[in-house]
Parts: structure tokens; C-alpha cells; sequence
């Protein structure tokens, strides 16, 4: 993603955006294109600076059977975004533009390992729930881990 000199932030605030916002565009490439589901995340800084994400993947979901050894994943994260008109600047002969909030994360998607699968639902699923509950106007979701059928699969990238 081309980013302007005089808009490019930070690690750290790009690591804000990424926890504040935690959901996103999952891309995987294949022989037949581009593979792509919309998913919440979870974003850890390792000791090193690098960054782990933590994703659910459903194994019924035709991207879950692209990621194995080596394959290479696209994390988009969007923010805020607004239209500014031309009339704005003040000045004569300009043109309107777009201002907008994204992070890119390149990295390698790996299957999680099966005994921490649980465990990873588990952390997501509150995180989840909270927004859900904001969007449903504070009814408590209905689905619960304990009702719900096996784990399913959740994946994990690094970069």
C-alpha cells in the first residue's frame, strides 16, 4: 500500500489501530486468485517487535484449506475514512480526495495447534462478544462455546 511521507504513522500507532479496531480482511493468494474473508482478530506484540495475529477460520470455509507451510496472508485493517472536497482547501484549483485509516499486515498464515484451539476461542470470544453486544443493543448473544459443535479450526499469522 503506498502510504504518503506526510501520512505515515508508527509501529505503535499502527499497533493501536489494529487492537482498537481488530477486524478485517484475511487474503490468502492461490493458483485461482485471491482468497478472502472478513474476521475479527487478536493482536500480540512478541518480545522481538514482531507482531502475532490470532484469526478463526471455519474449517468449512474454502480459504481454511489454502493455509498450510509457508502460505503467505495479506491482514488489511480498516479505520475511519471521509471524502474532503476541494472546496475545503481555500485555495483555487484543487481536487477533492479521500482521507482514510488502514494497516497492511504481510506475514505467514499457519494452522493453530489443536490443543490450543479451545484456549484461542475462548480469548476471542469475549473480545467478540463485547462488540456484538454493543451492535445488538445490550441483548447477551446467544451462542455460547459450551453448545457449540467441536472447534473448528482457528488459524494464527505471523509476521
Amino acid at each position: 500500500m503506498y502510504v504518503h511521507p506526510a501520512f505515515k504513522i508508527d509501529n505503535a500507532e499502527a499497533l493501536v489501530i489494529l487492537r482498537d479496531r481488530a477486524f478485517g480482511l484475511f487474503v490468502v493468494t492461490t493458483a485461482q486468485g485471491p482468497v478472502v474473508v472478513h474476521l475479527p482478530f487478536l493482536v500480540d506484540q512478541q518480545h522481538d517487535g514482531s507482531l502475532q495475529v490470532a484469526l478463526h477460520v471455519a474449517r468449512a470455509n474454502p480459504l481454511h484449506g489454502h493455509i498450510g507451510h509457508g502460505t503467505k496472508a495479506l491482514l488489511v485493517c480498516t479505520g475511519p475514512d471521509a471524502y474532503i472536497s476541494p472546496d475545503w482547501y481555500g485555495v483555487p484549483n484543487q481536487v477533492p480526495t479521500w482521507t482514510y485509516t488502514s494497516v497492511h499486515l504481510q506475514g505467514t498464515a499457519r494452522l493453530m495447534q489443536e490443543n490450543a484451539m479451545l484456549a484461542h476461542v475462548d480469548r476471542l470470544w469475549p473480545f467478540s462478544r463485547t462488540g456484538c453486544c454493543q451492535r445488538s443493543r445490550g441483548r447477551a448473544p446467544r451462542w455460547m462455546r459450551l453448545a457449540a459443535p467441536p472447534c473448528s479450526g482457528p488459524s494464527s499469522a505471523s509476521r
